[in-house]
């Protein structure tokens, strides 16, 4: 949720709890089975009484009345609310206020931050609720969306989003053609009809066109409540649906290019049943463009972007628009089937890995030529330079012990051997201890720690920060220091869901009193037993195959065990407790039937550029019921994978003997993995690849708003950018420079080239530009854009004048300050118009 002022805040709280709260005045009696049964429901209410009475969200005040015309508290909306949802009552919550009629319901709604209280402890279950706070619990509850013009003069602009919301999905229209009575409190009546419209809003579609070789958009309503699995088309797979705000369009990405001119059957699954269309792409192309203006030093498998009419592209749409391409640089660049002897031209792309890890700093130019039919197409030429990566500036210092790699920041006094070991930044790079430069302890009562080597030593109980320095960059950590020995307290592991006859392998994770791993030696048969009390299925211990914190245990039910839920318990053989226990759940068949791309590694899913390059995944074998079968491995000859997209991320033909699937990232993007079984598509799983190399996100300039109105003025960098100086010879510091990163690292200009500067972050604060230890972030440039009168013409000395001449009477004109990914302007970072108007 956006930010909104505290006073807006504290009434949002009041009118979303209050329209949270509706069953009735009174505690809900009665037995009544429809509309027709309440006296005081109107031909108006009808439909919307019947809806809640028989989804038993409410049964009236009493068999004979509704209440229609009686104001809602919110208590009761909550009720209605959260029973609408089919929200479960949740039995602890923040609130003291509330009776115990309302409190479940309330309590859910909260915990699905669905609503607010008044405080943190009042939520004002008897207060009434407005109209305007009713459209925004609507708006939040059923995720409603829409931006459409406002009739409305009673609606000011905290609500306004809410009331468009209902407003462009025809929830409500108001009291009158000009007024929604924003402030006015919501009668039963109406919120019973403003509930029923939401929570039966269907999706209606009016068309689907083919917008581009991989995307369709599908016009309609309420197109929110669609998902990707309720529209097929012809002979390809849906990838994503993603809905436009207000649900009038959503788009829809394909895995595979359509044939241009090819008519292609869509189907669009309603709640009314299925529509089909009938669509047809045809692609003009307008414009071809290269988009990558920077190669990763001293890294493989690099590949040119293309846009074809502002859309990426990758080269198997190319190839189904009928073109064909050619890559063409004015340098030896490009990949050939023996590394080191690169070529000029390609027709994919691929950089040779020997140019990135030998020419840093240098550039060369490219450009595509796409030929169909003939005719050619080609691209403006690109300037593509070698550059470093982000040093890292944001990470996680990592203690170890003689046994552990610490995760939880607590060491005990017992602990042998403990020391910093490394840096691990948030981009996933690590600093050994050959790159960290001091060490220093804020308490050293309670933990010493070594200046040079970063050896630490627990004294006592307490807390201290520790602090590590590389180069420029700072990093810290709070510590806690305890004076108890590590023992083991919990084990946990996750519900297996097992065929009869398989075998699988759960990994039961075992903690110490403070969170920590335990040690894999003590992680044996002397310390640990695990068993499963019935003779159903076998839960055998593998310590051998143990590791710190966790213990492999292999779940093998019998080939006849029957369906069923079956409990394993970890015990501590030396204090007889019992660390946990977790269920086996037994399927009902051993056929296999299904199968899933799961990710191996703590990648989430996502490959840095930047960092670690590689996704492991497996791919698991199911049965109908959902019982694991199997791994599948370089054995199961039948299975293959592929990446839809090999310029964004490529990936092992097969499983290898383990059952590991090797996906690597190539370029920043997301691209699907696919499971194929005699050539058939299976599974999937999503890849993204990412890069967070430092760039400049803006620049808060100096004020040039103003023109330069003075005879004789001399214009500098001083001028423009907000400088600290530090010392004779240094390069100065531009502060206000807003990064896509966080680092303590300093922005500073070389002035080296004083025709062209460079901005850059300064990794070893050293206060000088050295393109082997600092980050080029832009060059500076200026563009001329108009003068009369004398001109102004620009000059190449930013630490002497920019203008090229001292003003003079006559002066008038503007020019751009940019900085760029390059000297020729083609990608700007940030820019600022300078006005010059001497009279």
């Amino acid at each position: 949720m956006a930010y909104q002022p505290k006073s807006y805040r504290k009434f949002l709280a009041t009118t979303v709890t209050a329209s949270l709260v509706a069953t009735a005045v009174a505690p809900v009696v009665g037995n009544a089975a429809s509309a027709s049964d309440f006296k005081d429901v109107s031909s108006k209410y009808k439909e919307a009484v019947n809806y809640l009475v028989s989804n038993n969200i409410t049964s009236g005040l009493t068999d004979t009345s509704f209440g229609t015309d009686k104001q809602i508290k919110r208590g009761d909306a909550a009720v209605f609310i959260a029973k609408a949802l089919g929200l479960a009552p949740v039995a602890n919550g923040p609130f003291k206020d509330v009776n115990d009629r309302v409190a479940g319901y309330v309590n859910a709604l909260s915990a699905a931050k669905i609503i607010n209280g008044k405080s943190e402890t009042k939520f004002a279950p008897d207060d009434v609720i407005t109209r305007q706070e009713m459209a925004l619990v609507l708006k939040n509850a059923y995720g409603l969306t829409g931006d459409v013009a406002l009739p409305f003069k009673d609606v000011n602009s905290n609500w306004a989003p809410a009331v468009k919301a209902l407003l462009a999905n025809g929830i409500t229209s108001g009291t009158s053609e000009t007024t929604f009575g924003s402030t006015a409190p919501i009668k039963r009546g109406d919120f019973a009809i403003f509930l029923h419209r939401a929570a039966t809003l269907k999706a209606e579609v009016s068309s689907v066109t083919a917008t581009g070789p991989k995307t369709l958009t599908i016009s309609g309503t309420a197109l929110n409540k669609l998902k990707a699995e309720d529209v097929t088309v012809e002979g390809n797979k849906v990838v994503s649906l993603t809905p436009a705000a207000g649900g009038k369009t959503a788009t829809v990405a394909l895995e595979t290019p359509l044939v241009e001119g090819q008519d292609y059957k869509v189907s669009v699954k309603l709640e009314d049943g299925t529509k089909e269309f009938t669509v047809k792409f045809t692609f003009v192309l307008a414009d071809v463009a290269i988009t990558t203006s920077s190669l990763e030093a001293n890294k493989d498998q690099q590949f040119l972007q293309v846009t074809l009419n502002g859309a990426v592209t990758d080269l198997t749409t190319i190839d189904s628009l009928g073109y064909d391409i050619e890559f063409q640089a004015d340098k030896a660049v490009f990949a050939t089937a023996t590394p080191g002897t690169a070529v000029t031209t390609s027709a994919t792309g691929e950089i040779d890995e020997t140019v990135a890890a030998t020419k840093l700093n240098e550039s060369f130019n490219v450009k595509a030529v796409l030929t169909k039919d003939g005719k050619t197409a080609e691209s403006k030429s690109v300037k593509v330079e070698v550059v470093s990566k982000a040093t890292p500036a944001i990470g996680d210092i990592v203690i170890t012990t003689s046994e552990l790699t610490l995760t939880k920041s607590v060491i005990s006094t017992t602990d042998s051997t403990v020391a910093v070991d490394s840096v691990e930044s948030n981009t996933g790079n690590v600093i050994d201890k050959s790159g960290l430069s001091s060490y220093a302890s804020s308490n050293p009562e309670v933990a010493l720690i070594d200046a040079a080597s970063g050896a630490i030593t627990p004294i006592k109980a307490g807390k201290t920060t520790i602090t590590v320095k590389a180069g420029s960059v700072v990093y810290s950590k709070e510590i806690t220091v305890v004076s108890e020995a590590r023992v083991a307290t919990k084990a946990t592991a996750s519900t297996a869901n097992v065929a009869p006859g398989a075998t699988y392998t759960t990994n039961v994770a075992i903690t110490d009193q403070f969170g920590e791993k335990v040690d894999v030696s003590d992680i044996i048969a002397a310390n640990i037993s695990v068993s499963e009390v019935t003779l159903h299925t076998a839960a055998v211990a593998d310590f051998t195959n143990a590791k710190d914190g966790i213990l492999p245990v292999n779940i093998s039910p019998l080939a006849t065990a029957p369906a069923g839920s079956y409990t394993v318990v970890v015990k501590d053989l030396t204090t007889l407790k019992n660390l946990g226990q977790y269920t086996v759940s037994i399927s009902a068949d051993n056929t296999a039937d299904n199968y899933k791309l799961v990710v191996a590694d703590s990648s989430k899913g996502v490959a840095n550029l930047a960092g670690t390059t590689t996704v492991k995944l497996n791919a698991n074998e199911f049965t109908k019921s959902g019982g694991f079968l199997q791994t599948l491995d370089s054995g199961d000859t039948a299975f293959s994978v592929e990446s839809a997209n090999s310029t964004i991320a490529t990936v092992t033909p097969a499983p290898d003997a383990s059952g590991v699937i090797t996906v690597t990232g190539v370029k920043v993007g997301t691209t699907q993995i696919i499971l194929k079984k005699g050539g058939v598509q299976v599974a999937t799983a999503t890849i993204t690849v990412k890069n967070e190399a430092p760039i400049i996100e803006s620049i808060t300039w100096k004020s040039t708003t103003a023109p330069i109105t003075v005879v004789g003025k001399l214009l500098t960098y001083k001028d423009i950018f907000t400088i600290t100086e530090t010392a004779s010879g240094v390069d100065p510091i531009v502060e206000n420079v807003k990064l896509n990163v966080t680092t303590t690292s300093k922005v500073r200009i070389d002035l080296t080239a004083v025709a062209a500067p460079v901005l850059y972050l300064d990794k070893n604060d050293d206060g000088a530009y050295v393109a082997a230890d600092d980050e080029v972030l832009g060059t500076l440039g200026t563009k001329l854009t108009g003068s009369v009168g004398q001109t102004i013409t620009l000059g190449a000395d930013w630490t002497s004048n920019i203008l090229g001449q001292a003003t003079a009477i006559g002066d008038k004109g503007s020019f751009v300050i940019t900085v760029t990914d390059d000297d020729t302007n083609t990608t700007v970072r940030a820019s600022t118009t300078v006005n010059v108007d001497v009279k």
